[in-house]
């Protein structure tokens, strides 16, 4: 398989071992996936990007808070014509820098928990246990976004389907299997026309 992938990385902390995972998923759905790995806070971070022939990109969960770190400056990401898939923190930037709403959990504190989820747009995905570990969430989409997944008033999974942007609130890269069955669904829908 020729796949290209972009991963840009919003953690700061090194302890965090949510790169390694997603780079270990890709090696074992297909060891020949290309993957370059870039900190949001790489120099000249949009003339890299298209320097490379770029199939999809991955924004990384974090620890930071998205109310508190607005990371305008990667703006231009969202201009460029690469499917991208916003991960927890990553879909919470694409959706404040796009204008859609954010909440936070009145007690502010981190709220972890795992959920099995059946997803059915934009791919199907059967029944699979996915990991939520976040402060913040997603009341409200920007315009020409399709809610795909939601409980009570939190959108879990926001779709735009013209330009192939995809966000999700939980980590399919905390669990092999779950991971590599909706890691390997994206790259298809991604090559499919």
């Amino acid at each position: 398989m020729s796949f290209h992938l972009c991963i840009i990385d919003f953690y700061t902390d090194l302890n965090y071992s949510t790169i390694s995972q997603l780079i270990q998923i890709f090696k074992t759905i297909d060891k020949k996936i290309l993957i370059t790995v870039l900190p949001y806070t790489t120099r000249n971070i949009i003339n890299k990007i298209q320097s490379l022939n770029i199939n999809g990109i991955i924004l990384s969960g974090s620890n930071h808070r998205i109310l508190e770190t607005p990371l305008q400056s990667l703006k231009k990401i969202l201009d460029l014509d690469i499917p991208i898939l916003g991960i927890c923190f990553g879909y919470q930037w694409m959706v404040h820098t796009l204008k859609g709403k954010i909440d936070s959990y009145e007690d502010r504190e981190l709220h972890e928990f795992r959920k099995v989820l059946q997803i059915f747009e934009p791919f199907n995905i059967a029944k699979r246990k996915y990991e939520f570990s976040h402060h913040d969430f997603i009341i409200k989409l920007p315009t020409s976004w399709i809610p795909v997944l939601q409980k009570d008033s939190q959108i879990w999974i926001g779709y735009q389907p013209n330009k192939k942007w995809i966000g999700i609130q939980f980590h399919p890269e905390k669990h092999m299997a779950s991971g590599k069955d909706f890691f390997t669904k994206w790259i298809k829908f991604l090559l499919t026309k």
